[in-house]
């Protein structure tokens, strides 16, 4: 395993100790390998639909616009459902 040291500010020093803490994380290296793990998975996701939407076999043009209208349509659901929009 390697060992990485990154400086960081006091302020998130203080935020990693708190979601350390509240999130019951061993310590502040276990939090980090999560989000790092979850930022792969999502990276992984991302292309494979990305791949998916470019395929010769999908209806659809996965462009700027289809994914602006998909965040139409989960703003809507949101707020229909009672839940907030940005």
């Amino acid at each position: 395993m390697t060992t990485l040291r990154i400086p960081i500010s006091a302020e998130l020093d203080e935020f990693l100790a708190r979601e350390v803490a509240a999130r019951g994380y061993a310590n502040a290296g276990e939090y980090v390998q999560a989000l790092l793990s979850r930022e792969k998975d999502l990276a992984t996701l991302r292309g494979t639909l990305l791949a998916g939407a470019e395929s010769p076999l999908s209806p659809i043009a996965a462009d700027a616009a289809y994914f602006e209208g998909l965040r139409q349509r989960a703003r809507q659901w949101a707020v229909e459902s009672g839940g907030e929009s940005r």
